[in-house]
């Protein structure tokens, strides 16, 4: 039998109180991410053009895999950020912190702006200022996007009932993620002009700044309404410790284990141990002779369980890269709009702007007419399920991208070709309109919402009380490690494709490459994969963590948060 903690009502005045609290709490920390994510995509969307300037020497002229490398960094360095505020410092001192170096790292890249102004020719000082902004950039963003999403979540504690907070949660994500996308369209917009169609380049990246800037602020304002994590536990040594199983030496310790874990033990449901692949694990249990408290186990089993769901998602953010790649190099090969006669740079935006926008219009759909008829035709799909959808979509957008590409090659080899000037370079590109990438476009931003939103609510359902952190920096990791196997992939595929040293090999380039097979291989790579996320997805077992009112702290009189009272385990399923 299931044990399922039944959390008592608070009295109405205190949920009220509570819930206007958390309002507050909420809109600091949607505010914080707006404008963090201004300031990431608009240093990592315009590194390409600007890393090509004349004060940039030879070397870092490779848009392609200097814009893989920093976003991957950026997005590995979550797991130390998530890590930091699970076991170190609290969640609070851990964003605000982030955020404060995150600061300092764009004021190097004002330095470098000016630097850069001021000469026209090449200067070592540049890339030096540069770079050592960037790796300040990508500590600051790992140390906040680990533990922002999560922590804004965990305002909604208290808020009513477990299936009204599910709710809260559940659409607090989606808008946490309209937030995300509302920012990256400032950094295509006001960021991206003030960084190349003025004569002064540090306009632009002085904008970042005042961004970062004003995130910290915005953040560091709502803190006497946020609620607090006091409780911190070493993670990875528990993790070591059940995998390596340093059983209890005495054979009286190991009975004293097993009459303290005995409740624990028989609350726990065992109607899919058939399925549990990670049953080797329950050596280290107490009620097996191990030395853990079986809680602890169970805990460290989940983590790994979502380990695996989110390696499948390895190859879906390859994918997702390659719409701030390959599909904005495809669309530079294609006309676009003349909203300049001179420079089709304000065109380019134009493109920029189609999938992010697609988010923002498709997340009110989402929330108030999509979800809301499926809950009323009785189908609630799961968390999986909906991530196997978006990984899906994904997998027909690189399709479409593929099918543009062949088209793209086709009209060019007919001859109807033309010169294009974005930003001081001249295109070869092909007599074929750019909103014919609409459609790659919009399917993966409705992929985003069904795969990465619904991730970001997994894993923060998903995840043990004292894993939160690590968790959602292990799901954002997934950012990362697919930016560098997307250059994996392409010298894979440069390799065992297009053969060494072939004149046809993937590049920037597109008239001179097979962008096509690349595009059609990344799809057949998704597709396999998504037999792999199916598989896992049957076997995977869900379990809601639920955190204790006497799990936190409200640093504000207009809220007292109550010991529920219950010593059955802090979690239930999700039917």
């Amino acid at each position: 039998m299931e044990s399922h903690e039944r959390l008592l009502p608070l009295p109405r005045a205190t949920v009220q109180a509570v819930t206007s609290a958390s309002r507050w709490a909420v809109a600091c920390v949607m505010l914080t991410e707006l404008f963090e994510r201004a300031a990431f995509f608009g240093i990592s969307d315009n590194m390409q053009i600007f890393c090509e300037l004349k004060c940039f020497p030879a070397k870092y002229h490779d848009p392609l895999k200097f814009t893989w490398i920093f976003s991957g960094f950026a997005y590995a360095m979550n797991i130390f950020g998530g890590w930091l505020a699970d076991t170190a410092l609290r969640r609070f001192s851990t964003i605000l912190s982030s955020l404060l170096v995150y600061t300092a790292g764009t004021l190097f890249l004002v330095g470098s702006a000016q630097a850069c102004d001021d000469t026209n020719d090449e200067d070592n000082t540049v890339p030096a200022l540069y770079v050592t902004g960037l790796c300040l950039v990508v500590l600051g963003t790992g140390g906040s996007q680990s533990n922002l999403g999560l922590y804004g979540a965990e305002q909604f504690r208290d808020t009513g009932d477990e299936s009204e907070q599910e709710r809260k949660v559940h659409r607090y994500f989606l808008w946490y993620y309209w937030c995300r996308n509302f920012g990256s369209v400032i950094a295509y917009t006001l960021v991206t002009y003030y960084l190349y169609q003025t004569d002064h380049h540090v306009y632009g990246y002085a904008g970042i700044s005042v961004a970062v800037t004003l995130a910290a602020i915005f953040f560091w304002s709502g803190y006497k309404r946020y609620r607090q994590e006091p409780q911190k536990e070493q993670l990875f040594k528990i993790l070591i410790g059940i995998v390596s199983n340093r059983a209890e030496t005495t054979q009286q310790s190991r009975n004293v284990s097993r009459m303290r874990d005995q409740s624990y033990s028989t609350s726990v449901d065992s109607s899919n141990e058939d399925r549990d692949l990670l049953r080797w694990l329950d050596r280290a249990k107490r009620s097996k002779g191990g030395r853990y408290p079986d809680e602890e186990v169970d805990d460290i089993k989940q983590l790994l369980s979502i380990l695996g769901i989110f390696l499948t998602m390895l190859v879906y953010f390859t994918l997702y890269s390659q719409m701030s790649t390959t599909y904005l190099i495809q669309s530079r090969y294609l006309r676009l709009p003349e909203l300049d006669k001179d420079d089709f740079f304000y065109s380019t935006i134009v493109v920029s702007l189609i999938n992010p926008v697609s988010i923002l219009l498709m997340v009110p759909l989402m929330d108030m007419v999509v979800y809301p008829c499926l809950s009323k035709s009785g189908w609630r799909p799961t968390y999986l399920q909906r991530m196997g959808v978006g990984m899906f979509l994904s997998m027909l957008s690189v399709t479409a991208a593929g099918a543009v590409e062949v088209y793209r090659g086709k009209v060019h080899h007919q001859g109807s070709v033309f010169h294009q000037n974005i930003s001081g370079q001249v295109y070869n590109a092909t007599d074929l309109s750019v909103f014919i990438q609409v459609p790659q476009f919009f399917l993966s931003g409705v992929s985003e919402i069904m795969a990465v939103v619904t991730g970001f609510h997994f894993a923060y359902t998903q995840a043990p009380r004292r894993m939160k952190g690590t968790v959602m920096g292990l799901f954002l990791l997934m950012f990362g490690l697919g930016s560098y196997l997307s250059i994996g992939i392409a010298s894979a595929f440069n390799i065992t494709v297009e053969g060494i040293g072939s004149p046809r090999r993937l590049n920037i380039n597109l008239n001179n490459s097979h962008a096509e097979r690349f595009l059609f291989f990344l799809a057949g790579l998704m597709f396999l994969d998504l037999g792999l996320f199916w598989v896992l997805a049957r076997r995977y077992k869900y379990k809601t963590y639920l955190t204790k009112a006497k799990d936190f702290e409200r640093s504000t009189s207009c809220s007292s948060p109550r010991d529920y009272g219950s010593t059955n385990q802090g979690f239930t399923s999700i039917q």
